[in-house]
């Protein structure tokens, strides 16, 4: 006798324009990473230079609160849904810009308690997108079409 699937997923049909909406994800999350790449490579090498070391406990800092976002941001995809959990997301990598540009040293390290927070909330949201954007035979081809857009 077989056994039943853990799981039960009925079939549905994915929303329309998906893979619209998955390659404006994707675009949308290259451009929010060339900015953070670019102002993270800025932190590191401007930042450190001059006896401080503020470009590396801004690095610290952005990983630590990601860690501790990670723990609560499946939970905020449940309050707020995907999409607004993925806008709350990148707006943290946007005062972490904003804060390394202000050169000042609470404001950087306050911009990256707001990335890491932010990075744990945006990632959680878009993999909650693509599954609502997919079906189960579709969800490979938007993972793939959205990580090659962002990558």
């Amino acid at each position: 006798m077989a056994e039943a699937p853990l799981v039960l997923s009925p079939k549905r049909e994915p929303p329309p324009h998906a893979t619209l909406y998955v390659v404006l994800m994707g675009t949308s999350f290259a451009l929010i990473f060339t900015a953070w790449i670019a102002t993270q490579n800025f932190a590191v090498k401007l930042l450190n230079s001059g006896g401080t070391a503020l470009g590396s406990w801004l690095i610290g800092v952005v990983y630590v609160a990601f860690i501790i976002s990670n723990q609560i941001a499946a939970s905020m995809v449940g309050l707020l849904g995907a999409k607004w959990t993925t806008v709350l997301g990148s707006i943290g990598y946007f005062v972490c810009t904003a804060g390394v540009a202000s050169m000042n040293t609470v404001v950087t390290l306050a911009g990256g308690m707001c990335v890491g927070l932010g990075g744990g909330m945006l990632w959680s949201g878009q993999g909650r997108m693509i599954t609502d954007l997919s079906t189960d035979e579709r969800r490979g081809f938007n993972s793939g079409l959205f990580y090659s857009l962002m990558l």
